[in-house]
């Protein structure tokens, strides 16, 4: 009985998950997402006079004003899934077929697999184009003048897992914003919070970051530069790690407010 009960509840969380798929990730939401992200990359491959795809890639995912873009590009195909099924009505009838236990946990993994599914195509798609229009010149011509860092450590590595890791940590840096805005839209189930929420808090985490150490902040950890140990793939490593620890403390934050608020509610 207990083995039909779980699997009754994975098929379950699938069913909703699955209706989330149907219902943002396969919208008009995500090709729009991809494509501001596209655009945001060749504004700065202009403005920035951009000579090699990773010196693109840092100034696209460094730069302050781009990168509220780009979490707003993110955030786009599922910051808006609580608040509309809120405001619509909608969260009886979906959990009447499935649970309240399934819509919450499918809510929250659609809300982190969409916005970094979307990050990390618009960042590839981006990256195809810098290839395109600096000829496959992936790193700066005089690496020497890096040496010792980790931008010279790269190319021990691989120069195309270099960039994979780094779009996959992004993707990940702002899966955390957009999970912490869907954490405020259950809070305050209104749309333009649901939609300003990711961008407010990349502004309140930038204004205070300096007084954090720089292995907490999201910026640093993005760039997973020297922030515990010289070395390279470690850097990498545990920057993602720790980054995956702020999805997860937001994931279960998340799941108790959301619980809390549909109980209040009696659904």
């Amino acid at each position: 009985m207990q083995k039909k009960n779980k699997l009754g509840k994975k098929h379950k969380l699938i069913g909703v998950i699955y209706e989330e798929y149907l219902h943002s990730v396969l919208s008009w939401k995500i090709p729009v997402g991809i494509l501001i992200i596209l655009i945001v990359g060749i504004m700065v491959h202009y403005e920035k006079q951009v000579n090699n795809v990773m010196n693109g890639f840092e100034k696209l995912v460094s730069s302050s004003n781009f990168n509220k873009l780009l979490i707003f590009a993110a955030a786009l195909p599922v910051s808006l899934s609580f608040a509309d099924d809120w405001c619509s009505g909608r969260i009886p009838y979906v959990t009447i077929r499935s649970s309240r236990d399934s819509y919450i946990k499918g809510k929250i993994i659609t809300c982190i697999l969409g916005s970094w599914i979307t990050t990390m195509l618009g960042l590839t798609v981006y990256i195809v184009y810098e290839m395109i229009a600096d000829k496959g010149y992936i790193y700066a011509k005089y690496l020497w003048y890096y040496y010792g860092t980790t931008y010279f450590d790269a190319v021990a590595v691989n120069p195309f897992i270099n960039i994979s890791i780094r779009i996959i940590t992004v993707g990940a840096a702002f899966a955390v914003y957009v999970l912490g805005g869907l954490l405020i839209s259950i809070i305050i189930p209104n749309r333009f919070v649901a939609i300003a929420s990711p961008l407010l808090i990349y502004s309140v985490a930038e204004t205070f970051r300096y007084l954090f150490p720089k292995y907490l902040v999201l910026d640093r950890l993005m760039a997973s530069d020297y922030l515990y140990v010289r070395n390279f793939k470690l850097d990498r490593l545990f920057g993602l790690m720790t980054i995956t620890g702020y999805i997860i403390i937001l994931g279960l934050l998340c799941y108790w407010c959301m619980d809390r608020r549909m109980k209040k509610e009696g659904i």
